[in-house]
């Protein structure tokens, strides 16, 4: 029943009367009785509290029986003399001859009772109540009548009132349907509405509301089953609740709504990027599209401009990495300047002698490598700046070439400087270098050998920073020239039909039927980010991210009419662009044939393979002529006794191209492999499928997913035990097996998993430093071999009896290959078997290879672990700066395979929500096949590409996370309610805590894949877990130190000459900082002096700066200042130094806290 809220006041009175004039009419019975001379007995009866029926009846027809019956048995009692005695009379039972009387005398039968006196009286006393009694109840009856009349005129509004609301509910319920943007006889795909109800769950835990629909299990609703599904799930619903309810799921089919839009824009966008892709390369050029973008926006009116996104902002953000070097502070001002202003080289592919492999393509490569040294990307971008011109040694990180998907770089890649002015040279006419300069800038190096670029002679540099400020100056004239033209372009904007009709963008809402309407064929296979180029879904995605929320139908046609005449690009673009994309293609195939090759020389299955081995082979090539040209690239690697996959890939392109160069081009990368795989021993079938059999079980281990830690544990064992058993000593041996994790203070191991026979003995049980040899094993990062442990000093044993039983034990560190350090164990021994059971060398050998791999999965799960800290902070951050955002969400968007980087899964780890931070222990998978609400997001990680779209009526900011290898990790989805935008300054705050999250994820990757780790700050050698807590905090603050440092002397004078415009605020952040810093107030004519060089090094978390008492001020005025509440008026240095004095107090609350 439908529940309305009826008034019973009438309902309530009528009861209440009616009571009343009950007890009224019995009063004046008993009146009239009483006023009656009748005999006493009959007046008794008479007064009984019975209702009038009743004692109606009893008069008429049961009293006079009864009143003889009794006289007949008080008279026998009296003849058998039985009254006024207490003496029972055992054959006179006076009951038993009422009854008997009763029965004989039946007034239905027998009329006997007419004769009694009794009778008589109670007739005449009858007669006169009857009159009385009509009296009463024929008021009472108009009173009824009346009564009922109000009933039944209430029953008949109600369900009136009832019709009314189920007609109105059916027919909300049918205008629902309608905005599923289906037809009136469509039908809407079950799999929606299942998705609608379970995003309702979720938005129904802020809203207080709950729904108790069932998961649905038909394919497809009609208009008929779906108003009578909801309306009869709803039926127990108020109507205010069911309004609540209906509006959630309308802002569901609203989004839904936007999402068919959104798609068949995206449909629109795909066909304009095939017309604008003349070649058919699947590419189109990212710096040509971003230049049309800005165009298109200062074209338009302001009032258009706040219908869509500034393409220089939301949602193409620049991404910042950065290694955090510290630049050389032996450089002048002059120096540095001139190094901040070198605009950044392209770089050139490694294999740029591939023209003995493809002949016909040798004058396009040609082609191609003169616009490079032309300089064709010789502007720099700040998103893309590494720190390369600062500690050049650390430019280029091992196996970085593979893991970001670029070409392996080159000596050019290493030497930026030397690169850059080898294209002026070119550029100016200049004679080319002498051969010692050639040799030195030539002369082919791998990832591990950096060296520094100061060997130029000084006449040199001078000529080159002449030539870099002609260069500068000729490009700002360009630049004004290009904004001339720019701020000639007109946009005019026409309704949609004035446009090609394949081309125009409209908001009419099309039939969808069902899901199957979208692509959705590739919604987990990632594309990554490339800097020269983008995709078609990267084009449409950031077209349509570029449109707003809105999507002005205007705007958006004449956006893409505005690509379809003026995009272009040049004879020289398009060849470099096939150029770029044919070297990718054969970068891969290098790539593979070089790891066929590792494979088959690792017949050790440890994932490294020695050097001697192959400098022997290759000693021999080409008759031993070559040999002296392959010793150059041989000694950067004379510390090296084995090399991995990475560092193989590395040697044979090296020693390729420095073979190409000598031999003027006629070496060819084919011959140096099927030589070097020539040369290889012959193996036998047993060690043939033994080897092929261990690789097989290792890519087994690395096709784990990433957070099936528990599956991946067991696999390792298993295939341990199976390795045993197949390949082992015979008769095979009783493994145990067990894995230790080193703890976060780095002095303790716990076991975290275990065979089933150590189970109770080990598992979740702590090893400390100074038991057995663990940590010895940890430190030294080589593993250990114990024949017999019967009786052997260093071994802790948990189980003392262990001691006196004879076995053999292997301890393994898990570490990555490029890693110095272990972070865990594997260990593997027989002394559940009490004897002596040796482990044959191959074994060991397999069991490193193992270590390997489990490390590198291991490894992946720590970057997320650390990446989870960092975004704590962030949540910490927008907390403490009261920046409007509604809540966080973090989603990893991962690879499935560890082979297969493409083929990815999103996956919800984290929540923040009203100050309130969540990690979830199991992640929650995201799915657009199963929840189309989460299309938005998916959209974003596959496309690997930042964006705003609304979603449920509220406005979503999500941020793609791309790491070293180019390809989307994570997304941050920001939550700003149901405002379209933030305020200025916390959008900037937001930004700038993004690009930290940027250099803070790059930090942990540098951290983790490549064993270079910095600690800049006292307390980041505190411990390692508190360092990692922090990052995001040190990394920003040290970011500030820089921008401090780069404060020119002119700069900082023009702000202390403009004292007298310094507020109250402004005083009191100087002020502070100067008691921090010097413990003294500075005089501002000082700042340059004194103030500025100590802020740049100042390490709030030292000891003697902890202590400090100028701290206690500095919490007051941080609470007091806003950096909103700054003059805009004032110079930017004192929104520095606010930014400074927050993150340094910020350390040093850590600092003393810990």
């Amino acid at each position: 029943m439908i529940r309305l809220s009826a008034d019973n006041d009438v309902l309530d009175n009528y009861l209440s009367h009616d009571r009343n004039s009950s007890s009224s009419s019995s009063r004046t019975i008993q009146e009239v009785a009483s006023s009656t001379l009748i005999d006493s007995l009959a007046a008794e009866w008479w007064s009984i509290n019975l209702s009038q029926h009743v004692i109606n009846d009893l008069l008429e027809n049961l009293l006079p029986i009864i009143v003889l019956g009794c006289e007949k048995v008080i008279n026998e009692a009296d003849e058998r003399h039985l009254i006024g005695t207490t003496t029972p009379d055992r054959s006179f039972n006076p009951i038993n001859r009422l009854a008997s009387f009763l029965m004989r005398n039946n007034p239905k039968y027998m009329h006997y009772s007419t004769l009694s006196p009794y009778h008589y009286s109670m007739k005449s006393l009858l007669n006169t109540k009857k009159v009385q009694v009509l009296k009463v109840y024929g008021e009472e009856e108009t009173l009824l009548r009346t009564i009922l009349k109000q009933r039944q005129t209430e029953r008949n509004e109600h369900h009136d009132v009832t019709d009314k609301e189920e007609e109105r509910r059916k027919k909300s319920l049918k205008i629902l349907f309608s905005d599923w943007n289906v037809p009136e006889r469509g039908w809407i795909q079950t799999k929606l509405i299942n998705n609608m109800l379970e995003q309702f769950n979720e938005v129904s835990k802020e809203i207080s509301l709950k729904s108790n629909l069932p998961v649905f299990q038909s394919h497809r609703m009609h208009l008929g089953n779906f108003t009578e599904n909801f309306f009869n799930g709803l039926n127990n619903e108020s109507g205010k609740n069911f309004d609540s309810i209906l509006n959630v799921y309308r802002r569901c089919a609203q989004t839904y709504s936007n999402i068919v839009q959104e798609h068949e824009l995206d449909l629109l966008l795909q066909r304009v990027f095939n017309q604008l892709d003349e070649k058919q390369s699947g590419f189109l050029l990212r710096q040509n599209v971003m230049k049309l973008l800005q165009k298109f926006y200062k074209a338009l009116n302001d009032q258009d401009k706040k219908n869509v996104n500034q393409p220089d902002q939301w949602p193409v953000l620049k991404q910042i990495t950065t290694d955090e070097e510290i630049e050389d502070e032996d450089l002048s001002e002059s120096e540095k300047e001139e190094e901040e202003k070198q605009p950044e080289v392209p770089k050139k592919h490694e294999h740029e002698t591939h023209q003995q492999e493809k002949p016909s393509e040798t004058n396009e490569e040609h082609k191609h490598d003169e616009a490079t040294k032309a300089g064709e990307h010789g502007k720099p971008d700040e998103a893309t700046k590494t720190e390369e011109h600062g500690k050049p040694d650390e430019a280029v990180k091992t196996g970085e070439h593979e893991k970001s998907g670029e070409a392996p770089k080159t000596e050019e890649h290493e030497k930026p400087n030397e690169a850059a002015k080898t294209g002026e040279h070119e550029r100016a006419g200049e004679a080319p270098k002498t051969d010692e300069e050639e040799k030195l800038h030539e002369r082919p190096k791998t990832n591990e050998q950096k060296t520094t670029l100061s060997t130029l002679p000084d006449a040199n540099k001078k000529k080159d920073q002449q030539e870099k400020k002609d260069q500068k100056k000729k490009k700002e004239e360009e630049q004004e020239e290009a904004d001339v033209e720019e701020n000639k372009i007109t946009i005019e904007l026409k309704p949609p039909s004035a446009y090609e009709a394949n081309y125009r963008f409209t908001k009419e809402h099309k039939s969808v039927y069902n899901l199957e309407h979208f692509d959705t064929d590739d919604i987990t296979k990632s594309n990554p980010y490339d800097e020269k180029l983008m995709d078609k879904k990267q084009f449409s995605s950031l077209l349509i991210s570029f449109s707003g929320l809105k999507k002005d139908e205007m705007i958006v046609s004449a956006l893409i009419d505005f690509f379809r005449t003026t995009y272009k690009e040049t004879d020289e673009e398009k060849t470099e662009k096939k150029t770029y994309l044919q070297q990718q293609l054969i970068d891969e195939q290098r790539r593979t044939q070089c790891d066929l090759l590792f494979e088959k020389i690792n017949t050790s299955c440890t994932g490294l393979i020695k050097l001697e081995p192959l400098i022997n082979i290759l000693k021999q090539y080409k008759e031993g002529t070559a040999f002296e040209h392959i010793e150059q690239v041989f000694e950067t690697y004379q510390d090296h006794s084995q090399i991995s996959r990475e560092q193989f890939f590395d040697l044979i392109i090296n020693i390729y191209q420095t073979l190409n160069e000598a031999l003027n081009g006629e070496e060819k990368l084919d011959d140096l492999t099927k030589y070097i795989d020539s040369q290889q021993s012959p193996l036998n079938p047993t060690d043939r499928t033994r080897i092929q059999t261990r690789q097989q079980w290792l890519k087994r281990i690395r096709n784990i997913p990433f957070r099936s830690v528990g599956h991946l544990y067991k696999e390792v064992m298993d295939i341990i035990q199976k390795d045993s058993n197949t390949f082992g000593s015979q008769p095979s041996k009783y493994l145990s097996i067990y894995i230790a994790l080193l703890e976060s203070n780095k002095n303790q191991l716990r076991y975290v998993a275990t065979t089933n026979d150590q189970t109770d003995l080990l598992l979740g049980k702590t090893l400390q430093r100074d038991q057995g040899i663990s940590f010895q094993v940890l430190e030294n990062g080589r593993w250990a071999y114990i024949n017999q442990t019967k009786n052997h000093s260093r071994i802790h044993f948990f189980n003392p009896d262990a001691k006196n039983e004879s076995g053999s034990f292997v301890l393994m560190p898990l570490k990555r290959i490029q890693r110095k350090y272990s972070n865990g164990l594997l260990g593997i021994d027989t002394i559940q078997e009490q004897k002596e059971k040796a482990f044959v060398k191959h074994e060991v050998k397999f069991y490193e290879g193992i270590t390997s791999v489990l490390s590198d999965t291991l490894t992946f799960i720590d970057f997320h672990v650390n990446m989870i800290k960092i975004l704590k902070r962030f949540t910490y951050w927008i907390q403490l700066r009261h920046i409007n955002v509604s809540s966080v969400d973090y989603y990893t968007y991962e690879p499935v395979l560890l082979q297969n980087p493409q083929k990815r899964v999103l996956e919800h780890v984290l929540t923040y929500s009203k100050e309130n931070l969540t990690v979830f222990d199991t992640p929650i998978t995201t799915n657009s096949r199963e929840q189309v609400f989460k299309y938005y997001l998916e959209h974003a990680a596959t496309t690997c590409q930042s964006t705003i779209t609304s979603f449920l009526d509220q406005t979503h900011m999500i941020h793609a996370m791309r790491g070293r290898d180019k390809f989307c990790f994570g997304l941050i989805d920001t939550n700003i309610g149901e405002q379209t935008d933030l305020p200025h300054e916390q959008k900037q705050d937001l930004i700038t805590m993004y690009h930290y999250i940027y250099k803070a994820a790059d930090v942990l990757e540098q951290e983790l894949f490549e064993d270079k780790t910095k600690q800049l700050l006292t307390y980041e050698n505190q411990s390692e877990e508190m360092r990692l807590n922090y990052l995001f905090d040190r990394i920003w603050y040290k970011d500030i130190c820089n921008k401090i440092k780069e404060l020119t002397k002119e700069k900082i004078q023009e702000f202390v000459d403009n004292k007298s415009k310094w507020n109250t605020q402004i005083k009191d952040i100087l002020s502070s900082i100067s008691h921090i810093v010097k413990e003294h107030e500075i005089n501002p004519s000082d700042y340059a002096k004194d103030l500025i060089p100590a802020m740049k090094v100042f390490d709030p978390t030292a000891t003697e700066n902890v202590h400090n008492n100028a701290w206690n001020h500095v919490e007051q005025s941080l609470h007091n200042i806003h950096q909103s509440t700054l003059p805009q008026t004032s110079s930017d240095i004192i929104k520095i130094f606010y930014e400074w004095l927050n993150l340094a107090y910020e350390l040093h609350k850590i600092s003393k806290t810990h």
